[in-house]
């Protein structure tokens, strides 16, 4: 009719901005932002694809009913007015929600966080929502169809947005703590607040169905009684190996009296003890502590035997020692059990049941070393 292709393209894209016409490409609607939306109305190489149709457009009921949702799903209060701008403003809003979504995803990839469940259905719902923003008409029936779902998840994912806000480094530092303390749990033993206190930092740690995420506040008390007891038990540890220390460097003292010639190893052991003293105060680990104490009786009896070799260096052994000797090895813990003395009566019938012990040991066997 005399049209020239640029006149039509002209009118199809007033058309376009006017929303009264959709134009589709592949079945796919091109928006007026479509950066190829030019090349689809006007080069003929693209015009054969294009289906330009008579827009149909959502009743006001609907549209009313979806914005209606959206300020209560997005707490938003100003809202696009015409359909293209509102397509727009769901597809932004939800894509950007989506992105945020899937961050809380990836949390989960490196701990048992709880809400993991939740997420994964919000971001579900989420995707099938922006699979509709090609067809206006099916977005907004979809919208209303699952506007409970949209805003039970969003009730739901409070608990999740707060968790990861404000309470997930609490959480981690239950969990952390739990670890710590399991390494030290015999030190606890016997202790019912301690033991109940890790029992319930497990519960809360430990993600459910239903997880409370109100108890995540109590972590924090838990930790306190469970730090508050190895705290005491610190102090009870270091003034016990503070006296092991004391003891050490008295029976080297009263082994150098009168020996000169000591005086070197004496004064080398008592740095040494002093240092290892020093070295306790900053140790925070019960296990750590414990294992100081064999360390520091070995190395009292290897200062004993340097003396030795000082005071006697030609006691040599008459006799070549067997290579089919039988030996047996005892810790001097076990040998020699923890007792409190408070008489000469005591002493005695302790020295009396060590003496029995030792002499049970040698029954079967040529020597026995005490460690």
């Amino acid at each position: 009719y005399g049209w020239r292709d640029l006149d039509i393209a002209a009118v199809v894209a007033q058309l376009i901005v006017n929303q009264k016409v959709t134009v589709k490409v592949s079945g796919m609607v091109i928006t007026k932002e479509d950066s190829r939306l030019v090349n689809y109305l006007y080069k003929k190489s693209e015009t054969s694809r294009v289906i330009v149709s008579i827009r149909e457009v959502p009743s006001g009921a609907k549209i009313k009913q979806v914005k209606d949702l959206l300020r209560e799903y997005f707490d938003a209060m100003d809202l696009p007015n015409d359909e293209d701008s509102l397509i727009k403003f769901i597809n932004d809003e939800f894509g950007k929600q989506r992105i945020h979504y899937l961050d809380y995803q990836k949390e989960y990839s490196y701990h048992n966080y709880p809400g993991e469940i939740t997420v994964n259905n919000t971001i579900k719902l989420l995707d099938n929502i922006l699979n509709h923003t090609s067809d206006n008409i099916a977005l907004i029936d979809y919208l209303i169809k699952v506007q409970d779902d949209l805003l039970d998840s969003k009730e739901d994912m409070e608990n999740i947005e707060q968790f990861f806000k404000c309470q997930k480094t609490l959480f981690d530092s239950g969990l952390n703590f739990v670890k710590s303390v399991n390494y030290e749990g015999d030190y606890f033993a016997g202790l019912a607040d301690v033991q109940n206190a890790i029992e319930e930092i497990k519960k809360i740690t430990t993600p459910s169905i239903n997880y409370n995420f109100s108890r995540i506040q109590d972590i924090n008390n838990y930790i306190s009684i469970i730090k508050d007891a190895k705290d005491k038990l610190l102090k009870e540890k270091r003034i016990e190996i503070s006296s092991l220390i004391d003891q050490c460097i008295y029976q080297l003292e009263d082994k150098s009296k009168n020996h000169q010639n000591l005086e070197i190893v004496l004064n080398e052991a008592k740095t040494i003890y002093n240092e290892k003293r020093n070295e306790v105060l900053q140790l925070e680990s019960l296990t750590a502590l414990g294992s100081k104490i064999d360390t520091l009786s070995n190395l009292k009896n290897q200062y004993i035997n340097r003396m030795d070799n000082i005071l006697n260096p030609e006691d040599i052994p008459t006799k070549p020692i067997s290579p089919n000797k039988k030996k047996k090895e005892f810790f001097m813990n076990v040998v020699f059990p923890k007792k409190t003395l408070k008489s000469e009566t005591d002493i005695d019938e302790y020295v009396e049941d060590i003496r029995k012990v030792l002499l049970n040991y040698l029954e079967d066997t040529d020597e026995v070393e005490i460690k």
